[in-house]
């Protein structure tokens, strides 16, 4: 079989760029070879020399009767065509080998709603070279000095073993995602909330520096952040989903009660009108509402009524909620109430009265283990023992800056009552102060250690005229966090 290459090489230049071979080859049978009788075979001797789609480019030879293998070209269609019986023509066409990745056309920016842009590109390469160069999802892309993250893949076969690749990639810079929402509840509470997206590196540190209670600038002043929730976008990154509360003084609600407390002895109800108030307020604002019983309630509540109790409640780290209750020191309503309160003497055999306070507990400076020298700095006690010397459980000397301070404790007093006089409990106030005294127990509710501070008892009359003893016990609870030491000797 014999083969001739017709002309030079044909070659075009398509719309995207690319270059595009043509070329002709005659092939012929040998010069002994009986073709009358043997056409069919000539065929497909043809068939088998003319190869297949793919193969390396047929560069010809200077001689127009051999050829090379061109690596950087590959064959995309093959063409014969019978001249007569004894020629057949061969033409084929010719792609470059995409060896690496070549850009088809420009690239697409889309850009949503949201402000999140995208952009998208198609490549061609080989076969031989794709899974090395193929991006996975999550996969850094630069376009024009900026990085973006592959977020979809399109992979569409072509001929000649040439792939064309569809990618998208979206910018995963922290973004917010459109304006941030707003509602104002029944209580009139404003609430707002905000969309970011962020991508997977840059995920813990957005929720590191937006914090519960940490401030919320997105949402205005004053406001701080109460709920974080994200969810995974694909593999890129995380929607992150702030809501922000308003934090600033504002009255809830103010609701007045009426309960009916035994009569009196001229037979007339005993009434207790009681206001309750709830405010809610910055920490900040705490110190407002401490040492204010007593004072007037008359702008929340009725003319005349003062302050009888202030129960601030921690909502957040930032947001407290106050409840004052409010009565009006008359004989017409509540005041006749506090003071039939105060002396109530019925069901006094299961009853127990708990009366709570702060006080002032001083430490010396040998407790916290420490001296004072001549120019006013402290020394640490050389023999001071912390298990025997300091009345709180410490793993060495207390802060300088609790020597001769007064740390708030609580104090609640128990009291209960016992039959008969108190002649008849003398033991038991023994016992009592001979115990331990520090123990764990629950006292006015609490569970923990406490410090047994005084007995006291007295002798009372019930609504019936029967004696009883009213028996008070006092204990403390440690300040600050402390826990009270029951090895200390000072106790």
């Amino acid at each position: 079989m014999r083969i001739v290459h017709q002309n030079n090489i044909d070659f075009s230049i398509e719309v995207d760029g690319s270059i595009k071979r043509r070329s002709v080859w005659q092939i012929m049978p040998d010069e002994n070879f009986n073709i009358e009788q043997n056409w069919p075979a000539f065929r497909q001797q043809a068939e088998a020399w003319a190869g297949s789609v793919g193969d390396a480019w047929r560069q010809p030879a200077a001689d127009s009767r051999a050829f090379t293998e061109d690596p950087d070209f590959i064959i995309s269609s093959i063409d014969f065509k019978s001249v007569n019986r004894y020629i057949y023509e061969v033409s084929y066409s010719g792609v470059k080998k995409h060896s690496t990745a070549e850009m088809l056309g420009g690239v697409s920016v889309a850009v949503n709603n949201c402000a999140e842009i995208e952009k998208s590109a198609s490549w061609r390469i080989h076969a031989d070279n794709l899974q090395n160069w193929l991006p996975a999802i999550g996969d850094v892309i630069s376009w024009a000095g900026e990085n973006y993250l592959c977020s979809a893949l399109k992979l569409q076969e072509a001929a000649g073993g040439e792939w064309q690749v569809a990618i998208t990639a979206k910018d995963m810079s922290i973004l917010q995602t459109g304006n941030p929402g707003f509602t104002r509840n029944h209580f009139g509470e404003s609430v707002a909330t905000g969309k970011w997206r962020v991508s997977l590196t840059q995920h813990q540190d957005f929720l590191d520096n937006n914090n519960i209670n940490s401030p919320a600038p997105w949402a205005g002043e004053g406001y701080f952040v109460s709920n974080i929730s994200s969810s995974p976008d694909g593999k890129l990154g995380y929607y992150v989903s702030l809501e922000a509360k308003h934090v600033n003084f504002k009255l809830l609600d103010v609701k007045r009660s009426e309960s009916f407390k035994g009569y009196a002895s001229a037979g007339t109800a005993n009434l207790d009108i009681c206001w309750t108030g709830r405010w809610r307020i910055h920490r900040d604002n705490l110190s407002d509402y401490e040492n204010i019983a007593g004072s007037s309630a008359e702008e929340w509540a009725a003319p005349g009524a003062i302050i009888t109790k202030i129960d601030p409640i921690r909502i957040t780290d930032v947001m407290y909620e106050v409840v004052l209750e409010a009565r009006v020191p008359e004989a017409s309503s509540g005041f006749a109430a506090m003071n039939y309160n105060g002396d109530d003497r019925s069901n006094l055999q299961s009853r127990t009265d708990v009366h709570v306070e702060n006080i002032a507990y001083q430490l010396t400076h040998r407790e916290c283990g420490w001296r004072e020298a001549p120019r006013g700095y402290f020394i640490k006690l050389e023999d001071w023992n912390m298990q025997l010397d300091c009345p709180f459980i410490t793993s060495g000397q207390l802060p300088v800056s609790m020597v001769e301070k007064y740390p708030k404790c609580t104090k609640v007093t128990e009291s209960k009552y016992l039959k008969g006089s108190s002649v008849r409990h003398v033991q038991m106030t023994l016992d009592w102060n001979n115990s331990g005294k520090v123990f764990n127990a629950k006292v006015g509710g609490v569970y923990g250690k406490w410090l047994k501070g005084r007995i006291d008892t007295a002798e009372v009359f019930d609504n019936l005229g029967e004696r009883w003893t009213k028996v008070s016990r006092s204990y403390l609870y440690a300040p600050e966090n402390l826990e009270w030491n029951h090895n200390y000797r000072g106790f």
